[in-house]
């Protein structure tokens, strides 16, 4: 079935670490990326249960916490993030520093709880790739859908083996080709 839903975008905040949530209307959910543009998670709905909405028409940022200002309620929800959305805050803030060995703790406990999670598995694949081990990076940007990472690392880790191995692979041509000179010339 090619079901099809549109999603409108009624506000949208940046909070002070960079992240981006978008309030869509239609479904009345929100979805926070961060400064890249990568989708970290989407959350909310329709309903009566905490976390849900009826009619939300407006968001905004307070420290790590989202306020959502729902007409059809008449109510203001503050929404904290949970240890798991904590977590991945956490790794994309640290790994965009450059501090990858921080970053993995937080990376290893999102996978705890999501091995599937897709921006886990990538961002361990990056690390991987920084400090040179490249089987690793190959795996966790394969578990990531990373074609482009693992297609790099793939490149780099060819390379590492052919000029590990060159001067070997090239003595042993100097040897067999030295050993049919003398085997013809007798």
């Amino acid at each position: 079935s090619n079901l099809t839903i549109t999603t409108t975008f009624y506000d949208i905040v940046v909070d002070d670490a960079g992240f981006i949530t978008a309030l869509d209307n239609t479904r009345n959910r929100l979805f926070q990326y961060d400064q890249n543009s990568n989708l970290l998670y989407a959350f909310g709905g329709t309903g009566t249960q905490q976390g849900t909405f009826k009619t939300p028409v407006a968001i905004e940022a307070l420290g790590n916490s989202l306020l959502v200002l729902d007409s059809g309620y008449g109510s203001l929800t503050r929404l904290a993030p949970t240890e798991f959305g904590t977590n991945v805050r956490q790794a994309i803030l640290l790994f965009n520093d450059g501090l990858y060995e921080q970053a993995m703790g937080h990376w290893q406990e999102i996978l705890k709880r999501d091995s599937n999670y897709e921006l886990a598995n990538i961002g361990m694949g990056k690390i991987y790739e920084k400090t040179g081990d490249y089987t690793q990076a190959m795996e966790y940007y394969r578990r990531g859908n990373e074609k482009p990472g693992y297609s790099d690392v793939f490149a780099a880790k060819r390379d590492d083996t052919m000029r590990r191995w060159f001067a070997v692979v090239l003595a042993v041509i100097v040897v067999l080709l030295l050993t049919m000179v003398i085997v013809v010339n007798y």
